[in-house]
């Protein structure tokens, strides 16, 4: 910006020069303090434009930033100059009586060159600033904690809890219920070969799990039928269980290993018991073939590449199954950062990502798509837990085709479908 100043080398300890897109990735606010990662610590930010009150570059012409971290008596700061020149030996002068009353300034001094240089006090300048180590670090420590454990949340989920068999668990998305019954046993009718039962002025199909799972010995149900009613293709299906056992926000550690049949999504250990995870959906399929075959209006991807990106191997899976049930292959990645590697390997036709994710959050990825030439007409859904104006509006800025909140198979779909055609159209 025009001016030329000095650091005691006393108090440097190493020089930082970030390029580009790393500038907004290595810089964080945390509680309203600016902080930069070296290594794993937070070191907070301080611009000297700011201390000084000099006027400041735009950011458009901002390509490169140079931090100078230094080492103060409580802790270390990163200081944000324009630009770092060389090392020289110089002779210190006082400050005159007119600048003695700035704290920034430990004195002035003659350059090789011929130029006046001020020399920066880093302890003025830490306190000029308003820093204080042990409240700012403390609390941006704090959020950094806070937000990996809202991270954690957010890869917890909302389960309904249900046997079959006599002693087998079960588990599925609270969020895929619609409602819980029970039906005497009485008012069960056959018609063409089908389960039925009258329920809101239409007709109920039953399905019978037990018929397409492994499961133990289904006891003899007398009396009540236990039925978990779900949405489907624009119609009511109920599933028959044994008994409806809990509910229950679960962080599971969810895994396909041993996955070798339909209908089932994976397995975890709730309560200390392994519980397999049904893709409800595709039982439903698997059952009543028909009911799928008379919905004209379910899109088919008919082959087209969707890549989901996720760090929740359950809502992964979970959607990878709904794209697969459409007629869409499916490419994952478990954060943005995966995404690009695999991108740069294999053609996708769409990218449909969560927003919440380490490494590389859905925002990074976006800005990074719209960066690239080759990817800039690659459609985008936003598939998240956060329904929050403020993400909302960030991700229209960002220019996706939908913001879609976690999960539902039928939207979905559609949704997917409808990004791809807009775009073909487009």
């Amino acid at each position: 910006a025009g001016h030329t100043f000095a650091i005691p080398q006393v108090n440097l300890t190493e020089l930082v020069c970030l390029e580009g897109n790393e500038i907004q990735k290595r810089i964080e606010m945390v509680r309203n303090v600016e902080v930069f990662r070296l290594r794993g610590e937070l070191l907070p930010i301080v611009r000297l434009a700011d201390v000084l009150d000099l006027p400041k570059r735009p950011n458009s012409e901002i390509d490169f930033l140079y931090i100078v971290v230094l080492s103060s008596g409580k802790g270390q700061i990163g200081l944000v100059v324009d630009q770092v020149f060389d090392t020289e030996e110089i002779v210190v002068k006082p400050l005159s009586k007119h600048l003695k009353h700035l704290a920034a300034y430990a004195g002035a001094s003659i350059l090789g060159d011929g130029s006046v240089a001020l020399i920066l006090d880093v302890q003025g300048i830490v306190e000029s600033a308003g820093i204080e180590f042990d409240l700012d670090l403390e609390e941006a420590r704090n959020a950094e904690a806070n937000a990996l454990d809202n991270l954690a949340k957010d890869d917890q989920q909302d389960i309904l809890l249900f046997s079959i068999g006599s002693q087998d668990q079960y588990a599925i998305p609270l969020g895929l219920v619609n409602r819980l019954e029970e039906f005497d046993r009485s008012k069960v009718e056959v018609v063409s070969g089908r389960e039925v039962v009258q329920y809101r002025g239409d007709i109920l199909p039953l399905v019978h799990p037990e018929h397409f799972l492994s499961v133990s010995e289904m006891p003899e149900q007398k009396g009540l039928l236990s039925v978990i009613v779900f949405s489907f293709e624009e119609k009511f299906v109920g599933l028959i269980v044994n008994e409806i056992l809990d509910i229950q926000q679960v962080r599971a550690d969810f895994s396909q290993a041993s996955v070798s049949e339909g209908g089932v999504l994976g397995n975890a250990i709730v309560n200390g018991k392994t519980t397999e995870f049904l893709d409800v959906y595709q039982l439903i399929e698997m059952a009543l073939p028909s009911l799928v075959r008379k919905n004209s209006n379910t899109p088919q991807g008919t082959g087209r590449r969707v890549l989901v990106v996720d760090d929740s191997p359950f809502y992964r899976t979970m959607i990878v199954s709904y794209l697969h049930s459409a007629g869409f292959e499916a490419v994952e990645a478990a954060h943005g950062e995966e995404a690009l590697q695999k991108m740069e390997r294999i053609a996708v036709d769409l990218v449909l990502t969560d927003l919440e994710m380490p490494v590389m959050d859905g925002f990074e990825l976006l800005e990074n798509l719209n960066e690239q030439e080759v990817y800039k007409d690659i459609p985008t859904v936003v598939l998240t837990t956060v329904d929050q104006d403020s993400t909302r509006e960030r991700a229209r800025q960002l220019g996706v085709d939908s913001y879609l909140i976690k999960v539902d198979r039928e939207e979905l779909i559609h949704t997917v479908d409808r990004a791809l055609k807009e775009r073909v159209k487009s």
